[in-house]
């Protein structure tokens, strides 16, 4: 009875709360001449969306271009962006490396991380056992299984980033905030 109650009086409120004397201002009726834009990573026929602002970090490879840019987003514009001062062409970019957002994504790449820790401390301790010590079978087994533990914790921590290929399945694209 409280709920519905609380419900009934939450209604009443909203609607009987108009705001009557507000009239139009003469600086709010003249139209903002700088529009502003997000960049957007589509899948076409899916709602999934990764959204780029302005301020925000990203990391891409352009077209017949090898390198991995990675910069703050200065500005994002109707058909371009603007990193490091200058302004790239969307259709430029070739491909996006995103942060992983899903928690097992980031698990496993904490794991990799304690696993690399783990390997590169065994690695010391049999190097050390086999440099210093008569037990050179004992350092060398110990070296070698660190050594594959930080392999291993290597191969986790590809589990952070995700790249995402500009093509017909994902699409790269500005929208205006309004």
């Amino acid at each position: 009875m409280v709920k519905q109650t609380a419900v009934l009086v939450l209604l009443l409120s909203c609607v009987f709360s108009g705001c009557y004397g507000q009239g139009l201002d003469a600086a709010t009726s003249v139209p903002d001449i700088s529009k502003k834009y997000y960049l957007v990573l589509d899948k076409p026929g899916k709602v999934s969306r990764i959204r780029f602002y302005p301020g925000s970090q990203i990391s891409f490879k352009i077209t017949n271009d090898k390198r991995l840019y990675a910069g703050k987003l200065e500005a994002v514009r109707k058909q371009s962006i603007v990193i490091f001062n200058t302004e790239l062409p969307i259709r430029e970019i070739r491909k996006i490396k995103v942060v992983q957002r899903a928690p097992a994504g980031r698990f496993l790449y904490g794991l990799g991380s304690g696993i690399r820790g783990v390997g590169s401390l065994f690695t010391l301790i049999g190097g050390g056992n086999y440099l210093f010590t008569n037990d050179k079978e004992n350092g060398r087994v110990t070296a070698l299984a660190g050594l594959s533990a930080l392999g291993v914790g290597q191969l986790f921590r590809g589990f952070n980033r995700r790249t995402y290929n500009i093509n017909k399945n994902r699409q790269l694209k500005t929208i205006q905030i309004i």
